[in-house]
């Protein structure tokens, strides 16, 4: 099996690293990493991706043009944040969503129903 590559969307450096570490663990490998909604804009150009972790809070900037790109282009992503997302667009309704603090169970179960892989 090919590994899956994550674009990793997240402002605060050492929650990229934890992410880092766990996805490495779940085999899953970071492609890429942005911090504001340009940033990701412009690794979205660049493609070399399977799936995206956003966070929904970058700084100042709320990432949902990043989230309508993504829909638009049939990527698939999960939205993540510390925060409720009782404010989220409702064309974000359906996306899978995983909170911080990260676990690894979380994120297994999250990235396997996005990928459609059976639990393990």
């Amino acid at each position: 099996m090919t590994q899956k590559r994550i674009l990793v969307v997240e402002d605060e450096a050492l929650i990229v690293m934890m992410l880092e570490d766990i996805l490495g663990e779940l085999g899953y490998a970071v492609s890429s990493t942005a911090q504001s909604v340009d940033e990701a804009m412009a690794a979205l150009a660049g493609g070399a991706f399977d799936a995206v972790i956003l966070d929904v809070n970058l700084g100042e900037e709320r990432s949902w043009p990043v989230a309508t790109l993504l829909m638009e282009r049939g990527i698939p992503f999960v939205l993540s944040t510390g925060a409720s997302m009782n404010d989220t667009p409702g064309q974000f309704a359906g996306v899978p969503r995983v909170r911080k603090p990260y676990t690894f169970e979380d994120l297994q179960s999250t990235l396997g129903a996005l990928f459609g892989e059976a639990a393990s």
